[in-house]
């Protein structure tokens, strides 16, 4: 459970797919996050990665 807002602004490959639609053209996400505790979206980026069989 997050204890605050974050402002997550996504770049890259990753943005390519979700703006555009584009094919599958990167296994990573790049982020800018705003807000809140490093250690703690850190974790919950971890235990979403976990839920879902993600690599690290």
């Amino acid at each position: 459970m997050l204890t605050c807002h974050y402002k997550v602004i996504i770049a890259g490959g990753a943005a390519m797919i979700i703006h555009y639609g584009a094919s599958r053209a990167t296994r990573d996400i790049d982020a800018i996050v705003e807000g809140g505790s490093l250690y703690e979206i850190r974790d919950a980026a971890k235990k979403i990665a976990d839920k879902f069989h993600l690599d690290d």
